[in-house]
């Protein structure tokens, strides 16, 4: 009796729950003008079948196992043609983290230093952190390339190392990175991590005498009317090169945009094309991933002919040039393993978005 009298309980805690919907009733894909600086276009305008993209958009809905999305939105020819915030409007204007999409925003920050021939890619990181760099001499060799390329032979491991950036376990996170084993020589094998950035933020930091954060409002934000954003930085006074943005999606379209101008915003070449052909060259064959390479800090889908930032949880910025295009997801932050979305789900979407463009 006693076993049956608690088996009623737990049965009647449970049936007093309240299942929450993992999303919203669909209720179309027109964009809003939140007075952000895109100008919001139309499906026929921009020579997209509106039936076949709504289509795609009530699949995404339909489909439980993209339930960790939070967000889809569609740019094309420079304007805002579609978004539906699955969850809840919101997240359109709140920023959520981006995570590894501050990997893209960094190479374009040191891509401003190389026009301004501040630094060159075969420069060793070690001429402009002397000082850091005094007793690891095993890793005097790490070059700008390197460290862009994720190459830099350091033994950081994200699933292991990364806790300790977020957790703020170490006092100096230069030191911490720059203690690590040095697993190969710089430049043989690919290593993806948030170490080599870290490295470089605080390149950035010696070179311009400012904060990271501070130096991108200053060369790239504000020139692209970025302005709902913020930018952790570490307890050493070093911006978090790896992770640490917070931004909404429209907002983080508009670095993609620009990357798509090939650096060129209105009328003002923020950075050169020169730079932005070189980011977008394959500079590592990622073989853990079938049909991707990594260029400059930005990922690579050759066959299909995308460039896209990718960040931890399923937040990415595809772009299309073929077809002067972006696609813009976010999901679930804090979502990991076989729960987020990964690139070949966000791909196969793509896909059946790039079909309704003619």
């Amino acid at each position: 009796m006693k076993y049956l009298t608690t088996l009623i309980a737990i049965l009647s805690f449970f049936s007093c729950l309240k299942e929450d919907p993992l999303k919203k009733e669909y209720a179309g894909y027109k964009p809003l003008n939140i007075g952000d600086g895109w100008t919001v276009g139309s499906a026929l305008k921009n020579q997209i079948d509106s039936n076949a993209l709504n289509q795609v958009y009530r699949s995404i809905y339909e489909d439980d196992d993209l339930w960790q999305v939070k967000s889809i939105s569609v740019f094309r020819n420079g304007e805002i043609v579609a978004e539906s915030y699955l969850k809840d409007e919101l997240d359109r204007t709140q920023p959520q983290a981006v995570w590894s999409c501050t990997k893209q925003v960094m190479a374009l920050l040191i891509g401003t230093l190389w026009d301004q021939e501040m630094l060159y890619m075969t420069d060793r990181a070690e001429q402009h952190l002397p000082i850091p760099f005094i007793g690891h001499r095993d890793k005097e060799a790490i070059t700008i390339d390197n460290l862009l390329s994720m190459r830099s032979g350091i033994s950081f491991d994200n699933d292991e190392h990364s806790d300790v950036f977020r957790k703020k376990e170490v006092k100096n996170s230069l030191e911490f990175v720059l203690g690590l084993d040095l697993n190969f020589y710089p430049g043989n094998e690919f290593n993806y991590n948030d170490g080599d950035p870290q490295i470089l933020s605080a390149v950035i930091q010696e070179l311009t005498g400012r904060k990271t954060f501070v130096y991108a409002d200053q060369v790239l934000f504000s020139k692209i009317g970025m302005t709902n954003y913020s930018w952790e930085e570490y307890v050493d006074g070093i911006t978090l090169g790896g992770f640490g943005i917070l931004t909404t999606p429209r907002e983080l379209a508009k670095i993609g945009q620009l990357v798509l101008n090939k650096g060129l915003w209105d009328s003002t070449q923020v950075i050169s094309e020169a730079w932005i052909s070189d980011m977008l060259t394959v500079k590592s064959p990622v073989l853990s991933l079938e049909n991707l390479d990594f260029g400059y800090y930005w990922w690579l889908n050759e066959s299909k002919g995308y460039q896209f930032m990718w960040g931890h949880g399923g937040q990415f910025v595809f772009l299309i040039p073929e077809k002067n295009a972006m696609v813009v997801f976010s999901s679930l932050e804090q979502v990991e393993g076989g729960f987020e979305l990964t690139e070949t789900k966000a791909t196969e979407i793509v896909d059946r978005i790039v079909t309704t463009m003619l």
